[in-house]
């Protein structure tokens, strides 16, 4: 049986004090996260999503609650090992990416006729043909669990809309959260501020108003995900939206462990972005007046003018 431990096989990629860079697991990318300079990745899609995953696990295991909160986390220079140990050891069987029941962040059971090339899953390959990339199928790429979870991960909150895999009935998706943002992450000077930096207030008696019983994320959450629209139901539960069923198809090789296949299905659709905007801690919304709909929300994005 195919096991991947997130929380112990290296697959962040980080850069020393020193300048050398090194893949870790999520327990040592938190607890020695002063030791490293920051993210060492080439993709700045994954810093992204790296950063709001590790986001999320913080706001599950210490807060803050509020400004004198943050200021202790800022004032110990690092994150508490016992809080952050605990909460990861007891949700260690969720960040086993071959889980073969709860494989993380993935929807277990789909059918194997939905299952494509991971040409499909890789950001940068899934809309054949491109300009710069000249990946097709049939070149049978083979990804590392490592690139596989960042693969992952960067779909979960950057892809386009339209057809997805599944039934015609439920294969028209939204664009993910992110795909027509403009982002801005803070940038401290080692992991620990970085993650620091971008940590939000992690209060239910904050505006709007959250239950952290409710607010899960995906990997404490035991309903599956469908292919509706819904609400999130606060910060750790946004951050680690599911808007794609994914499930990779993990294969032994004399080399390890490698992914060539996997399902790409419509998952949660976020109910609107005035609800997005309530959660979203890296955009700027805006209002405009529709002629057609009244007053609606829109995420800042980049202009090519500007």
């Amino acid at each position: 049986m195919a096991r991947f431990s997130l929380l112990d096989e290296g697959w962040i990629p980080v850069m020393r004090n020193d300048g050398t860079t090194v893949e870790v697991g999520l327990r040592e990318a938190l607890l020695d996260a002063p030791t490293f300079r920051g993210l060492a990745c080439s993709n700045p899609l994954e810093q992204v999503v790296l950063i709001r995953l590790l986001v999320a696990i913080l706001l599950r295991c210490v807060g803050p609650p509020d400004a004198a909160s943050w200021g202790s986390l800022r004032e110990a220079g690092r994150f508490d090992p016992t809080a952050v140990g605990g909460y990861l050891d007891r949700w260690a069987d969720r960040f086993d990416l071959f889980h073969p029941e709860r494989p993380f962040l993935q929807t277990p059971g789909l059918p194997s006729k939905y299952f494509f090339p991971i040409t499909k899953l890789r950001f940068v390959m899934t809309r054949n043909p491109t300009l710069f990339d000249h990946t097709h199928d049939d070149l049978n790429i083979a990804l590392t669990p490592a690139e596989a979870t960042l693969a992952m991960l960067v779909i979960q909150q950057f892809d386009l809309g339209g057809t997805t895999g599944g039934p015609a009935s439920e294969n028209k998706a939204k664009e993910s959260n992110l795909t027509k943002a403009a982002i801005v992450t803070m940038q401290g000077s080692n992991l620990f501020e970085t993650l620091l930096l971008n940590l939000p207030r992690y209060n239910p008696h904050s505006q709007p108003e959250f239950d952290p019983g409710r607010d899960l994320p995906a990997w404490e959450r035991d309903e599956p995900v469908r292919p509706a629209s819904r609400k999130p139901d606060g910060p750790a539960d946004y951050l680690t939206w599911q808007s794609r069923r994914v499930l990779l198809y993990p294969e032994k090789t004399a080399d390890g462990i490698v992914v060539r296949r996997a399902a790409l299905m419509k998952g949660w659709q976020i109910e609107s972005v005035a609800t997005q905007k309530d959660w979203e801690p890296m955009v700027a919304f805006r209002s405009r007046a529709k002629a057609k709909e009244g007053e609606g929300w829109f995420p800042v994005q980049y202009d090519e003018e500007r």
